[in-house]
């Protein structure tokens, strides 16, 4: 697949998983990037900025945020029951063939629901989006690895965040990583995996 073909298609999906949740009742937030303090995950590190005021005060420092999650947890607070995001996200040293320093995350919530109803939005998500760009769901039988251009394109593919939210990655391969000693800290290419999972349902 060209580059031209991969950025429509990148397209396509944004406006078929912005389609699934309006369909539903969600409302679209943005949240800041910059944030006063990193998030509090260990495993997680944030890139570092500072503030410089232009009459010469104090500055104090600011970092790119890892997540939306904070942010889009405070607009629940404030009574916000169904939102989604479609966010630039950072995380600095994070470089391999399906991680970047920098890349798009899908983050949502639906107030009162558990999490056996958000898995069930997120499997209905990637059926929607998966008929929208393909025409239907199911693999070619027998095949044990992706298409070629999939395989290339795995750091613009969706993957799967944490407490049952996706995110989807965009290339960003920066030249100088090799040089630097936290590159040399990879994370391991996801798997691709054939095999059906189907998750309890349970009522709305």
């Amino acid at each position: 697949m060209q580059p031209r073909d991969l950025a429509r298609a990148r397209a396509k999906l944004q406006a078929a998983v912005r389609a699934f949740f309006a369909g539903r009742g969600f409302e679209e937030v943005e949240t800041p990037y910059l944030v006063p303090a990193p998030g509090m995950e260990p495993h997680i590190d944030a890139f570092e900025s500072r503030y410089l005021p232009e009459d010469g005060g104090e500055g104090r420092p600011l970092w790119l945020h890892t997540s939306p999650e904070y942010a889009m947890k405070r607009l629940l607070a404030d009574g916000f029951a169904r939102i989604f995001q479609l966010a630039r996200v950072f995380r600095n040293g994070e470089v391999s063939s399906s991680h970047n320093p920098e890349f798009t995350m899908l983050e949502f919530y639906r107030a009162g629901a558990d999490y056996q109803g958000i898995m069930r939005d997120l499997e209905e998500l990637v059926d929607h989006c998966a008929r929208e760009l393909l025409g239907g769901t199911r693999l070619m039988p027998g095949a044990a690895t992706p298409p070629t251009w999939l395989q290339r394109s795995a750091g613009r593919a969706s993957t799967t965040r944490g407490r049952g939210t996706p995110s989807t990655t965009s290339s960003f391969a920066p030249s100088s990583s090799a040089s630097s000693p936290r590159s040399r800290r990879q994370v391991a290419p996801s798997t691709w995996s054939t095999g059906q999972r189907r998750w309890p349902r349970s009522p709305r």
